[in-house]
């Protein structure tokens, strides 16, 4: 007499076996994959204030996210209320500060790579000075943004102007009132692009001083920072952060 197996074995043992073929084909996301996946969900949202710097910075970070997979949106705010709705999580991350911030907001991670520093050179439309050092600036008239705390303390004693703008500043220069301008180069030089193009003013000597800055994430959102600083390296090394930095001056300057 023949012994018919029964079918709800034969139909289980059928399904555990297209069961195994078909875990046996998916590939293990990594670990990057799995947090892009479930970050992805809202748009992360950066704090930033406004100021061309700051713009610049957020072309980079902007397309960054964009590398990652990760929506981004951004919101506006001035720069002690940007920090505070940042380190409380009201928003997900502050789009750009100096490295030293997260000592007083512990709650804010930095994206270990830097974007794009902070560097303070001298221009002038006479082309024999050479600048090496703040003290080479001592035998010059010079020209300063009013309150800048970066120049303030190795200016000190110089025959030094103060004003509000680079414009003001650059137009002393062309009426000869001040030999040297000392400022940040991306702004001096969104600066003469915008309202001096025809100028002969360019940076002359060396950099006098840089300053690394950096973005910052909300400790919530520990699980985008190796994704963003992954991307940050990646436009480091292939030079597209400079691209970015050069596109903005264009771009800001038809504004």
């Amino acid at each position: 007499m023949k012994i018919f197996p029964n079918i709800q074995t034969i139909l289980l043992s059928k399904l555990m076996i297209v069961l195994y073929l078909c875990f046996s084909f998916i590939i293990p996301l990594s670990s990057e994959e799995i947090n892009y996946k479930y970050i992805s969900k809202k748009p992360i949202v950066i704090s930033y204030f406004d100021t061309p710097f700051q713009i610049m910075q957020k072309a980079i970070i902007k397309e960054a996210y964009k590398l990652a997979g990760i929506d981004v949106r951004f919101v506006k705010s001035p720069g002690k209320r940007s920090l505070k709705l940042s380190s409380s999580g009201a928003v997900d991350a502050e789009l750009n500060r100096i490295g030293k911030i997260d000592k007083n907001y512990p709650t804010l991670i930095k994206v270990p790579t830097p974007m794009y520093p902070l560097t303070g050179v001298a221009f002038s439309n006479k082309h024999d000075i050479k600048v090496e050092s703040w003290t080479d600036l001592n035998t010059y008239a010079i020209g300063v943004i009013r309150g800048a705390p970066f120049y303030e303390k190795p200016t000190k004693g110089m025959n030094k102007t103060e004003v509000e703008t680079y414009l003001q500043l650059f137009k002393m220069m062309e009426k000869n009132r001040i030999d040297i301008v000392v400022g940040t180069e991306f702004s001096c030089r969104l600066t003469l692009k915008k309202y001096f193009p025809s100028s002969n003013i360019v940076t002359i000597g060396k950099v006098l001083l840089k300053v690394d800055t950096y973005h910052y994430l909300h400790e919530k959102n520990k699980d985008i920072v190796p994704l963003i600083d992954k991307q940050l390296k990646k436009m480091q090394k292939s030079g597209r952060i400079l691209e970015i930095v050069e596109e903005q001056i264009i771009e800001q300057a038809k504004k």
